[in-house]
């Protein structure tokens, strides 16, 4: 069967936009390019396919307002009854930080060998420090080597020496497909002639911004090896306790511009209180060693779960308000000493009370305004799922794992400010029991579990009929390697799935 040869970097496509981000098919379009070539094999293809392709993908939401750019999912028989959804999906397997596992590669190559076609994420420049990700049509294979479209190049070629010497050195990642022998030719979108009116004054709506999409990493407690083996793992969200200095070494870049696989670690920090910080100041002293080493890259927490921490706070709207007057005084101290990458509320397990209206009315008049005009940044929130199957009830979503969407609908908060919501902790918390370990949870429960959690934080936000980006961008899963919080321990389920494809 044969596969149309297909370049993004084409001049009749390659300034055309990506999904609804701002990258363009020749600027990012490998996996987008490699897609459309794999299900066209067979039959003769048109230009007008690439139109096609973009909308069909857009519709059946492969492509988000939150995805951007980036694809939300690799499921294209999600476009049925259209013959764009004549490829099924098969399986996706994790990043791989080394040689492709013995039983994963079997599973590839056995794969491409039966006649079906596969993805594989490599390394666009091998001289270049860091993962440069590329996506390529692998067509054929003997075990070792391969025949692959490359659609940068736009060339049929093998992957030596291009990407590296053999399937297990070069791929990062691969997604397998059963496509049928024939299948019919699309019917290209072919718009009606528009009719011709006198042109009116408009005055367009002020875009929204375009949010990159979700990561998911590891808290790691105070242990750092864990952090270095999750790092090579392909881990690019940290939380990391009282360790500021290591903390600080992973922390490369500006979190601002942080997004999933941009080729440096996102890292929140937290401070192990002990005694508890009572006061602004008490936590500022308690932090002295972070803030001397002035390493703004990082994200800062304050007091974890702040009903715990702070005297007078509590889930009364008079708890509310000491805890938000409490937060102030904090961020004026932080951003004293020049830091503005704090993470404030850090809210535990199902809290704040959002159905106490009083309560969401003393968020919205003393923390509102400043998420509103960009003062606050980052807002942190503990976002567990209680029981195991409470993550698959939509229904539900929103009084755990999505519980942020109340500061939106509730307190005030303007969706299009530029901050972003995070959560240190993540994952299945069920009171009595435990993580996924104490439920016995396998590996591609787990899996499963992960890549669910990322498609609920970067569905849009609702309000009022209209839809907003997500504004949620990273949470870790607690915890790594720590024994005494065995019922949690996550070491044994790496790699995680650290974001959508």
């Amino acid at each position: 069967m044969t596969y149309p040869i297909l370049s993004q970097r084409d001049a009749r496509w390659a300034d055309q936009q990506l999904g609804f981000g701002t990258e363009t098919i020749g600027s990012a379009g490998c996996l987008f390019i490699s897609l459309l070539s794999m299900v066209c094999r067979g039959i003769p293809f048109v230009p007008e396919y690439i139109d096609s392709f973009v909308a069909c993908l857009k519709d059946h939401g492969n492509y988000t307002p939150a995805s951007g750019s980036n694809l939300a999912s690799f499921d294209v028989a999600a476009c049925r009854p259209t013959a764009w959804g004549s490829c099924r999906l098969v399986y996706v397997s994790g990043f791989f930080a080394g040689p492709v596992p013995a039983d994963e590669l079997a599973r590839l190559v056995m794969h491409v060998q039966s006649g079906n076609p596969a993805l594989m994420c490599v390394d666009a420049n091998l001289s270049q420090a860091g993962l440069q990700e590329h996506w390529v049509l692998i067509t054929a294979t003997d075990g070792d080597e391969c025949l692959i479209h490359d659609p940068w190049a736009g060339d049929d070629t093998t992957l030596e020496p291009r990407f590296g010497a053999t399937i297990s050195q070069a791929c990062y990642r691969f997604v397998l497909y059963d496509c049928p022998e024939t299948q019919d030719a699309p019917a290209p979108v072919v718009a009606a002639p528009a009719p011709v009116v006198p042109p009116a004054p408009v005055t367009p709506p002020a875009p929204t911004p375009v949010m990159p999409a979700a990561g998911l990493g590891v808290h790691v407690l105070d242990n750092i090896r864990a952090a270095q083996q999750a790092i090579v793992q392909g881990c690019d969200v940290l939380t990391i306790m009282n360790m500021h200095l290591e903390a600080s070494q992973f922390a490369a870049g500006d979190p601002r511009a942080w997004q999933p696989g941009c080729g440096y670690p996102l890292v929140f920090y937290r401070q192990y209180h002990q005694p508890n910080a009572w006061s602004p100041q008490d936590m500022m002293n308690q932090l002295g060693g972070c803030l001397d080493h002035h390493n703004n890259n990082l994200v800062i927490t304050g007091c974890n779960e702040w009903d715990n921490y702070i005297p007078g706070s509590g889930i009364t709207p008079d708890g509310m308000s000491r805890f938000c007057d409490w937060t102030l005084q904090w961020m004026s101290l932080m951003e004293k000493r020049g830091f503005s990458n704090y993470a404030v509320m850090t809210s535990s397990m199902g809290t704040p009370d959002y159905t106490n209206q009083a309560l969401c009315d003393v968020i919205h008049a003393k923390l509102a305004p400043h998420w509103n005009s960009g003062r606050i940044r980052w807002l942190d929130m503990h976002l567990y799922s209680p029981t195991p199957d409470h993550i698959y009830h939509d229904d539900e979503l929103v009084w755990y794992e999505r519980r942020w969407e109340f500061l939106f609908t509730k307190c005030g908060f303007d969706p299009r400010a530029p901050g972003r919501i995070i959560s240190t902790e993540c994952g299945l918390d069920e009171g009595g029991v435990g993580g996924f370990p104490a439920h016995h949870y396998t590996r591609d429960q787990v899996q499963a579990y992960c890549q669910r959690w990322l498609t609920v934080q970067q569905r849009p936000l609702i309000i009022d009929g209209v839809s907003y980006p997500s504004p949620f961008l990273a949470g870790t899963v607690f915890q790594a390697s720590n024994t005494s919080w065995q019922g949690y321990d996550v070491s044994s389920y790496l790699p995680l799935p650290w974001r959508m494809p």
